[in-house]
């Protein structure tokens, strides 16, 4: 928190870290008053795959335009070393802090919140997106003003699969005995 990244962004405070990145709040520093969140990925982390799955993951959330999906703004590269990305802060709960916090979910909350993460998933896939790492912690519930019942919004495109990379470079991306994802959600 406190420094600026790609010379635009200033971070606010941390919000998360993940297998490929770590995630801010920060401001634009001519946009005040508004807060997005900023991917980083730290200098420890950038190897040429991790580079081409950090650029896939901004690629592919640009290509969505779905409210139950985050929204990308900017993609670059900070002092020409940490990729990053700009999207939408999403404030609101994971889903498996809902469970943590709540218990099982009745039956009736449940069947909305599958429609909707089911929705978004569609969207996703006649997009050519698969996210290949959905669980209850990529899936984010958002009051909406007004509205009684949480909006889901999934999250962390981190591993996505583009229906339209050509064989090679999935095969470079993911070489046999790699495994990407969560072992107690893959199928």
């Amino acid at each position: 928190p406190g420094e600026t990244v790609g010379g635009d962004y200033r971070l606010v405070q941390l919000l998360g870290r993940g297998g490929m990145g770590t995630v801010f709040a920060a401001e634009h520093r001519y946009i005040k008053g508004k807060q997005y969140a900023l991917k980083l990925l730290s200098r420890e982390q950038v190897t040429d795959d991790n580079l081409k799955r950090f650029q896939r993951e901004a690629v592919a959330l640009a290509r969505l335009s779905h409210p139950g999906i985050v929204q990308i703004y900017n993609f670059g590269i900070d002092k020409d070393v940490c990729p990053y990305y700009v999207m939408e802060i999403v404030d609101g709960i994971s889903l498996a802090d809902l469970i943590k916090q709540s218990g099982p979910l009745d039956e009736f909350r449940a069947l909305d919140l599958f429609i909707q993460i089911a929705e978004a998933l569609d969207y996703a896939h006649r997009s050519g997106i698969v996210h290949r790492d959905i669980k209850p912690s990529n899936v984010m519930l958002v009051k909406q003003k007004g509205d009684l019942k949480p909006q889901i919004k999934i999250v962390d495109f981190g591993i996505v699969r583009l229906a339209i990379d050509d064989e090679r470079e999935k095969q470079k991306l993911t070489a046999t005995g790699d495994i990407f994802g969560t072992p107690l959600y893959m199928s």
